[in-house]
């Protein structure tokens, strides 16, 4: 019913301007009369014996002032008089003159009366003037049938606007029965006769096929001669045609110079595609410049793609400079025509908050109208709401929908979406199957997360076989395309030779390019190689780099390496504040040997100010953990005591015991000394002489010169006691 309305109002106006457009040759009213027929006392004379062409031109002598003061009262009076009797002329002048009230009160009913008598009578100009009355209504009812008549009557007496006027109404159905075959016959008339407008639409019926057979070749001519008297629609076409090379021989050139001049008129899709010529470089050197003055001209007779581009020059600063404020408003106004990638983008200006305060619920809205047009981006960006919940309600239905139309339409981020909905049967059903298939959809379409996933999957062997060989030619894609964990992976295979020869130049190589990327344990393994020089030239300076990069990110044995370099000074200046700094972060994400170092630094006051409660805490922390060197040193804190920390035998004697059944060799030797003196417990030569036995066998040499110090006061009954003692304490700790 809208589309209906619409065509009326389309039609009405078409009509309006059809009839209301006056004639060329009804603008002067004597023009071309010849006063040497008679004189003015002649025709005076004449006049009074009813000679009808005396009074006609009498009354134009009156009219026009010709050796006569001007009258055109009198003038009146004698087209009169000629009228009455005949004098078609006469007849025409009156019809006019009371039309406009010149000499007479204006008055259209008897102008009407004038101009149908004349034109009953065959003038053409009064037929012509009768059609555009009958057109306007103007002194007589509007009659759109009568109007049509009168033109063609006029046509026929071979006015040219007459002409165009009925093939016009007889293409359109105004006031006549629509007859395509009747408005060529017209159009050809007219353009015969020069009328570019006609020209023009022969061009249109030639090109179109429209009541005729298609002739590009007769298109391309009429649009030339129209084109050629200024006709701007026509020029726009003629470009066309040249550039397609319809109708003549392709040349951009001359395409280029039609459309040209065609947008100097004004036409707004000349302006508009100058403007993308320009824009993209297209048969013309690429200037934004002028690319933003067709676009803005264009734009300014509302031309939604034209708005669309300028303020996509506005936003990214190509050619004008940025200026969000009147992108938005030019995106505003094309969406508002409902121009897909305008809403698009504006959407995305409004989800980012990028130039515009950010408004997802007005992101939504547009995203779901361009969305609704078939725009694939705003398909896929209206399901990343859903699916993340993003400003919406999340709805895996609704994303699961806008994934499938975009996925079948090829995009590669919904195919790869969908298929982990497929995969984890999230929202759908479970589809391993489908999912495979999206995946090497989108994987063969370039996505790099799907080529990641689909060799991830194939070293796994989710589909019952596992396939090094083609994981590996997927992971080469992705890592190609810069995908960080792809990289990583692609690095391992070659260091381990999984799918390929082992290479490890070629794992240090793809180690630092996932490094570069910013993926952690890239930068701890690449770090690690340079340490060592394992694939590469070994260098301290550049393990440092990556190992404090990794350490940045939180890697715990990257920080606690770093710490390492610092206090070793390895590719960086000796610095125990940098090593505390870093042991301290380390050790707080539980590394046991960064804790036992940062309580030993604390015990120190190495990097830090000495503190034996910190470093006491920090022992215990990794001692409780089973650490064999934190065990001890908080042994030894519990052994010496300080003002600080106060002395405890029982503990420090607990925490020798466990480090010593761990094989530490001084522990062992102080739980024998403690054994033998009786702290932290009860005296015992046997357990003295056992453990100090046990770290002897290590290589202990004061626990050696010790075990045989006691031996000499222990009875042979006790030595075999305490060597029986020392071989099953032995025993048990080895294992």
């Amino acid at each position: 019913m809208h589309r209906f309305v619409l065509q009326l109002c389309c039609l009405f106006l078409s009509s309006l301007l059809f009839f209301a457009v006056a004639p060329a040759f009804s603008q002067g009213l004597s023009n071309g009369i010849d006063f040497s027929q008679f004189s003015f006392g002649e025709a005076e004379h004449r006049s009074r014996f009813d000679d009808a062409e005396a009074q006609f031109l009498l009354g134009h002598y009156y009219y026009q002032g010709a050796g006569v003061p001007q009258n055109h009262r009198l003038a009146i009076k004698w087209f009169t008089r000629a009228g009455l009797l005949g004098h078609e002329q006469a007849q025409y002048q009156l019809a006019k003159m009371y039309n406009r009230g010149d000499g007479v009160p204006q008055n259209f009913k008897a102008a009407f009366k004038w101009y149908k008598l004349t034109a009953e009578g065959g003038l053409t100009q009064a037929q012509f003037d009768l059609a555009v009355i009958y057109g306007i209504g103007r002194g007589i009812g509007r009659d759109l049938s009568q109007s049509a008549f009168w033109y063609e009557k006029a046509a026929k007496g071979g006015d040219k606007v007459s002409q165009f006027r009925i093939a016009d109404a007889y293409h359109k159905g105004i006031g006549v029965e629509t007859d395509i075959k009747q408005a060529f016959k017209w159009h050809g008339k007219a353009a015969d006769q020069e009328d570019m407008e006609s020209q023009y639409q022969l061009g249109r019926f030639y090109q179109r096929g429209k009541a005729i057979d298609k002739d590009l070749d007769k298109a391309f001519l009429w649009y030339g001669r129209a084109a050629e008297a200024g006709h701007k629609d026509a020029q726009y076409r003629y470009a066309l045609m040249f550039y397609r090379g319809e109708g003549g021989e392709k040349s951009v050139k001359d395409a280029l110079h039609w459309m040209d001049l065609s947008a100097q008129q004004g036409h707004k899709l000349a302006q508009y595609n100058l403007g993308l010529a320009y824009f993209h470089g297209r048969e013309v050197e690429k200037d934004f410049k002028i690319a933003s003055k067709w676009f803005r001209f264009s734009a300014e007779q509302d031309h939604a793609g034209a708005q669309y581009h300028l303020a996509y020059m506005y936003q990214n600063r190509k050619g004008v400079p940025r200026d969000f404020k009147s992108a938005v408003k030019l995106y505003i106004r094309s969406a508002a025509a409902g121009h897909a990638k305008a809403q698009y983008n504006l959407a995305l200006m409004y989800e980012k908050g990028n130039g515009i305060r950010k408004n997802l619920a007005k992101a939504e809205r547009l995203y779901l109208k361009a969305a609704a047009q078939g725009h694939v981006s705003a398909q896929y960006n209206l399901a990343l709401m859903y699916d993340a919940g993003k400003g919406v309600a999340a709805d895996f239905i609704k994303a699961v929908s806008l994934y499938k139309k975009a996925a079948k339409k090829g995009h590669a981020g919904a195919q790869y979406n969908l298929a982990w909905f497929y995969k984890t049967g999230h929202g759908v059903p479970r589809d391993t199957d489908g999912a495979r298939i999206l995946f090497v959809k989108a994987a063969e379409k370039g996505h790099a997360d799907a080529q990641y996933q689909l060799a991830l999957s194939m070293l796994k062997g989710e589909n019952g076989v596992q396939d090094y060989s083609g994981a590996l030619q997927w992971m080469k894609k992705a890592a190609n395309q810069g995908h960080q964990r792809a990289q990583f992976e692609l690095a391992k295979s070659h260091e381990k030779g999984l799918g390929t020869g082992q290479s490890l130049s070629d794992a240090h190589r793809w180690y630092e390019k996932s490094a570069e990327k910013g993926h952690v344990l890239a930068q701890f393994k690449i770090a690690t190689m340079y340490d060592s020089g394992i694939g590469g030239t070994q260098s301290y300076f550049k393990a440092v780099r990556w190992y404090k990069k990794a350490a940045e990110q939180g890697h715990r044995e990257a920080q606690f390496q770093l710490a390492l370099k610092y206090d070793k000074a390895e590719g960086v200046a000796k610095s125990y504040e940098a090593a505390a700094k870093w042991y301290l972060k380390a050790a707080r994400q539980d590394h046991l040997e960064a804790q036992n170092t940062i309580g030993w630094f604390y015990e120190q006051g190495d990097g830090v100010h000495k503190n034996p409660k910190a470093a006491a805490k920090w022992y215990l922390k990794a001692a409780e953990k089973k650490h064999e060197a934190a065990r001890y040193n908080l042994a030894m804190m519990y052994y010496r005591g300080d003002g600080r920390f106060p002395q405890d035998f029982n503990n420090a004697r607990r925490w020798f015991r466990f480090a010593a059944e761990q094989g530490h060799e001084g522990a062992q030797y102080k739980l024998a000394s403690m054994y033998q003196q009786g702290q932290g417990g009860k005296k015992s030569d046997l357990l003295a002489y056992a453990w100090w036995s046990i770290a002897s066998s290590s290589g202990y040499k004061q626990a050696t010169a010790d075990r045989d110090h006691v031996l000499q006061k222990m009875s042979d009954e006790q030595v075999e006691k305490a060597q029986l003692l020392a071989a099953k304490i032995f025993s048990r700790i080895s294992q």
